[in-house]
């Protein structure tokens, strides 16, 4: 519970980073794709804890600057996941 607390905001950067580096591995290996890929469903899963259990955390976060340009990344790193996710169990 202590990780989650501590965990930082702009940390979503990273899991969207590491989304978009697990797909552009793909051709190489498959096996580093999904490992990119787990890592950063870990973290978008802690967020999200995060966010849910620690709200008013949050509201005093989004007043500095670099937390609330980083939460922008939450969306597309929820979109990238899924979408390579849907793509491996579909198999297309």
């Amino acid at each position: 519970m202590n990780i989650i607390r501590n965990l930082p905001t702009p940390i979503a950067g990273l899991a969207l980073g590491s989304a978009a580096l697990g797909n552009l591995l793909q051709p190489y290996s498959s096996s580093i794709q999904l490992l990119f890929n787990l890592l950063s469903l870990i973290i978008i899963v802690l967020l999200t804890i995060k966010f849910v259990l620690g709200f008013d955390k949050l509201k005093k976060e989004m007043e500095k600057s670099s937390c609330s340009d980083s939460t922008g990344n939450i969306p597309y790193d929820n979109y990238a996941t899924c979408f390579i996710f849907q793509k491996n169990i579909s198999g297309y």
